[in-house]
């Protein structure tokens, strides 16, 4: 299972794993060690260690499933449409449901743009179409 693959032998150096602990420090506003990846070497390791540290762990529903593709959607729920748009992950999500790969400059924007339109509802849609095919 790759959430249990030691993050070294993906090629993590020191560099890319303090690299690793700002983002996460960024995206979640937790104070973080510096050997972050070192101390907690896979990623399910790290994202332990994250669910104690911020707390995320005490519901049952704010618990990842197991199931690759549960955890997938739990963590889209997550997110929201607002983050997924700023991210530009929504972008990315809809080019792999319409099956299209678009350039990263004005391609990229163009779809920005385009999702930026969409509602909750038309998002969910297109967030079912992605995880429905890789489901199959």
């Amino acid at each position: 299972m790759a959430a249990e693959k030691p993050l070294q032998g993906l090629g993590l150096d020191s560099l890319m794993s303090v690299d690793l602990k700002n983002r996460i420090a960024a995206r979640t506003g937790a104070e973080l060690p510096s050997t972050l990846a070192f101390d907690y070497p896979t990623p399910r390791a790290i994202a332990e260690f994250l669910l104690g540290k911020l707390r995320l762990g005490g519901a049952a529903q704010d618990v990842p499933p197991q199931d690759p593709m549960a955890a997938a959607q739990w963590a889209i729920g997550k997110a929201g449409p607002a983050l997924l748009r700023e991210s530009g992950l929504l972008a990315q999500l809809l080019d792999l449901a319409q099956g299209t790969d678009l350039p990263k400059q004005n391609g990229a924007d163009d779809a920005l743009r385009a999702a930026e339109s969409l509602s909750d509802s038309d998002i969910d849609r297109a967030l079912d179409m992605v995880l429905g095919d890789f489901a199959a």
